[in-house]
């Protein structure tokens, strides 16, 4: 009796172990990185989570190759699976490229549906981001900006530091002869900094009045000091939430 018992006990282990395997296989195939969990902005969607199984707006994970990510979205109908391809700018900063939800199950043909000159998208951490020391050394700077109806040179616009190292004050002043410039303060709280090739980027967080967007506040500058000089920069800064 004793014998019979224990292998009743066995039986029920084994048939445990098996839905065990099978519920992991449904619904949570492979794991995303840890430092990717919290809550994101992603600019034309907003807020969006990701912990280590479930990318919101994308669906669960199911299968990775190296920064390569099969998702499978959660719809009751007309099931589908789409590719991410996924690099990690900074703690603060991701970028994807995706495929279209397609009904593919092969990792290798999801992934083809991908693009080589396709946008990339951009996602940007939205709680508890750290701050970094801003990139642009020994302000203050005097700068000219133009916003598409040429530049604004005269008066000059400045950039000044302030105590925390993180943050930077822009002066933006506005050219009687140059349509769309005006006046105005913005305080830049830098995020994120990498490099790509010959260029640099930053992505900082901008505070110019208490009623501004979370789509109007983030922004990305491409960088790159001119030749000769290691005080003068040329810098260019994306028009919304994108990089």
């Amino acid at each position: 009796m004793r014998h019979h018992h224990s292998i009743m006990k066995c039986s029920q282990w084994l048939q445990f172990s098996l839905l065990s395997t099978l519920f992991v296989t449904t619904f949570g195939g492979c794991l995303f990185p840890l430092d990717w969990t919290g809550r994101w902005f992603q600019s034309g969607i907003g807020h969006l989570t990701v912990n280590s199984t479930y990318f919101e707006s994308k669906g669960e994970c199911v299968q990775r190759d190296g920064d390569k990510y099969i998702v499978n979205e959660r719809v009751e109908k007309d099931p589908c699976k789409r590719c991410i391809a996924v690099y990690k700018r900074h703690d603060n900063v991701i970028q994807y490229k995706e495929s279209n939800c397609l009904t593919y199950d092969s990792l290798e043909e999801l992934c083809h549906d991908i693009m080589a000159d396709q946008s990339l998208l951009s996602m940007f951490r939205a709680d508890d981001a750290s701050t970094i020391p801003c990139p642009f050394k020994s302000p203050p700077y005097k700068f000219s900006y133009n916003r598409g109806s040429g530049d604004c040179s005269f008066p000059s616009s400045r950039i000044d530091s302030c105590t925390d190292d993180s943050k930077l004050l822009m002066y933006f002043a506005a050219c009687p002869d140059v349509t769309g410039t005006e006046s105005g303060v913005e305080e830049l709280n830098c995020l994120a900094t990498w490099k790509e090739g010959n260029s640099r980027y930053l992505v900082a967080k901008i505070k110019k009045d208490l009623n501004l967007l979370e789509e109007d506040s983030y922004r990305c500058f491409m960088y790159y000091k001119k030749p000769g000089s290691e005080l003068m920069y040329q810098v260019a800064q994306s028009g919304d939430a994108t990089c």
